[in-house]
This record gives C-alpha cells, sequence and structure tokens, in this order.
C-alpha cells in the first residue's frame, strides 16, 4: 500500500489529504491513479478553549506582532461544510481536546453551551483534553455523552472500579480502507491542573496496556492507517514520535 500525505495549516484546523493505492502494478501509472487511488481527507481541530465567536490571535510577520480576527465555530463549521462537499463520503473530522474551557460562555454555563454546538458541527471522533476536567467527572462525561459521537481515550479510567470512562479507540471505515484513531491524554492532568478537578479519575500512562491497544488495532483489527489522536503537549509528542520511528 502506498501512502501520500500533505498537511496545511489555518487557525485551529488542519487538514490532511490522504491517498491510498493499491499494489497492482498492472496498466499505466496513469490509469492506476484514475481506477485504484482513494482520496479520504481528515479535518482536526484542536485547542478551541470554548470559544464561539471569532477573536484576535497572534501572528509574527515580518519580524512584527499583528493580531488578527480568526476563528468562531460558525466559521469552523463553514470550513467542514466545504471540505465534505469536495470530498463527499471520505472526509473525517477529529478533535484534539479541550473544547469546553477558556471563554465566558464556557464558564457561565460549566461546558454545557458547547454540548448542542459540538453536536451539531458533526465530529466524527474527539478526544478529552486536560481542561475538559475542570467541571469535575460528572460534568465532563454529561457534556462528551451530548456530543452523540465517538469519544476515545486509552488512558482514562474511574478511579474505584478502573472501568475505562471512554472507548480506548474508534474505527472508521470508508470503501474498505479501516482507519483506526486511538485518544490519548495527558497522565499529568492531575498535576498540570487542580487535583480536585479530576477527582475520581485515573490516568495511565504511554504504557505496555497502551502498545496492546495499538499492536491490537495493526494486527488484529489490520487498520490500513493507524492515528494517534493526543493531548499530551509537544513535547511528550516529540518524544512519541522519535520512540515510534526508533522502533520501526
Amino acid at each position: 500500500m502506498r501512502i501520500m500525505k500533505n498537511a496545511f495549516y489555518g487557525g485551529v484546523v488542519m487538514s490532511m489529504a490522504i491517498g491510498l493505492a493499491s499494489c497492482d502494478t498492472t496498466g499505466s501509472s496513469e490509469q492506476l491513479a484514475k481506477a485504484d487511488t482513494l482520496h479520504i481527507t481528515v479535518l482536526q481541530t484542536a485547542d478551541i478553549h470554548g470559544q464561539l465567536d471569532p477573536h484576535p490571535e497572534l501572528f509574527w510577520e515580518e519580524e512584527q506582532i499583528v493580531f488578527k480576527n480568526r476563528g468562531g465555530l460558525a466559521n469552523i463549521k463553514t470550513l467542514f461544510d466545504q471540505e465534505r462537499e469536495a470530498n463527499p463520503g471520505r472526509t473525517l473530522v477529529v478533535d484534539g481536546g479541550d473544547l469546553i474551557q477558556g471563554s465566558g460562555y464556557a464558564a457561565l454555563s460549566e461546558g454545557k453551551v458547547m454540548t448542542e454546538i459540538i453536536k451539531e458541527m458533526g465530529y466524527d471522533v474527539i478526544i478529552p483534553g486536560n481542561w475538559e476536567v475542570v467541571y469535575g467527572k460528572e460534568s465532563m462525561l454529561e457534556i462528551m455523552r451530548g456530543y452523540q459521537t465517538t469519544v476515545v481515550a486509552q488512558n482514562m479510567f474511574h478511579d474505584v472500579t478502573k472501568e475505562r470512562l471512554f472507548a480506548p479507540y474508534a474505527i472508521k471505515e470508508i470503501e474498505g480502507i479501516k482507519l483506526g484513531f486511538v485518544g490519548l491524554n495527558d497522565p499529568a492532568v492531575p498535576v498540570r491542573q487542580n487535583p480536585s478537578f479530576s477527582e475520581g479519575i485515573a490516568f495511565s500512562g504511554m504504557d505496555e496496556e497502551f502498545k496492546q491497544t495499538l499492536d491490537y488495532l495493526k494486527e488484529e483489527e489490520k487498520v490500513d492507517l493507524l492515528f494517534l489522536v493526543t493531548h499530551i503537549g509537544v513535547f511528550k509528542q516529540l518524544a512519541l514520535g522519535n520512540d515510534a520511528m526508533a522502533e520501526s
């Protein structure tokens, strides 16, 4: 299987266009491109932080600080709709966490203002971030269930029963191509935030069970592409990526 990727960044939206082609080498390359290539679009947002409206964002341009209005969920939803229209049935939308905290709207409603809005955005997969716990475990669960979509977190558990709060992974299949999504939140959440926020929640790290989940998706579920959707911070992500490259 041959995989071609290209990505671009714009505001909080990342788009990754993935082309998947079979290994059949019969026919010309042009014929193969037309007949055997499937283009799947994956859009990802992260760190929306309850910002419903467009707002000033800082940019560094020509050695100067410049503020520009960006974001707003109505604008982001428009981008989603445009990409879905451009690649119908082959577009997935993922969020990488920290949806419910960070604005007046979110604070005054304790995150509940986001439930109906995010449901209407049409996400396919969502993971919790370190700030999802800010209003407590039960509020987080209520809000995220209200999204009525797939929420994944491989390493978040009820601290007493040790049962997972969410499914560890999701599999989405598009025209015979299986895409796996594993969610990973920062195990240091009780340290990064006041531990009272995450009371009742236990976190695990990138341990043997985490590795077993990845191996299961690759070896048993036979996913064609495996996405690790993390909310662990840039330095931990780089370390994780380097470890994966060292093992490959």
